[in-house]
């Protein structure tokens, strides 16, 4: 299965933000496939890195990674 994860980066400062890098851990019993958002980006170790660049202040940029799940984890329902 495939599963997409976003995340919105935004700045929330009073001044321009420059360099910006947003990095996050492909999940435990996935597997990378894709990336987009940012300027660049990829993945390493099992870490997926976005060059964002410049935000201005109360600038937004969305970035997203694919993974697809190596094993089927059964579902249930907890109460």
């Amino acid at each position: 299965d495939t599963i997409i994860y976003s995340m919105a980066v935004e700045n929330v400062g009073s001044g321009t933000a420059t360099n910006v890098t947003v990095t996050d851990v492909v999940p435990t019993n996935t597997s990378y496939a894709s990336c987009s958002g940012g300027t660049s980006c990829s993945q390493a170790a099992g870490t997926v890195t976005w060059n964002v660049g410049t935000l201005a202040p109360g600038a937004t940029a969305t970035v997203s990674f694919v993974v697809s799940s190596s094993t089927s984890l059964p579902i249930s329902a907890t109460k």
